[in-house]
């Protein structure tokens, strides 16, 4: 149903928050989407800005709008790939 999907991008968007602090500490999981992304780009400008934003901002939309189960298990997927770059480039 709507609520476990939602409950499930919000989840995906805490991990994926709070892999990004534990890389960039003032980039904190509580931030702002728009916030988050500024710190990121200040103190990672050599990470990959542009698919974090997507990612972050896709999860956004999914915990606020209509969730779809296959467009949840594709984010799903984004934010395992992403912190797995993550870890490369850190």
């Amino acid at each position: 149903n709507a609520g476990e999907l939602r409950a499930v991008v919000t989840e995906l968007s805490l991990a994926l928050r709070r892999d990004l602090a534990s890389r960039v500490p003032a980039a904190a999981p509580g931030l702002a989407t728009d916030d988050c992304l500024a710190v990121v780009r200040r103190e990672r400008p050599r990470w990959p800005l542009q698919e974090i934003a997507d990612v972050l901002q896709a999860l956004d939309r999914a915990r606020f709008g209509p969730a779809v189960p296959r467009d949840v298990l594709a984010l799903g997927e984004q934010v395992r790939m992403l912190s797995e770059r993550l870890a490369r480039e850190a």
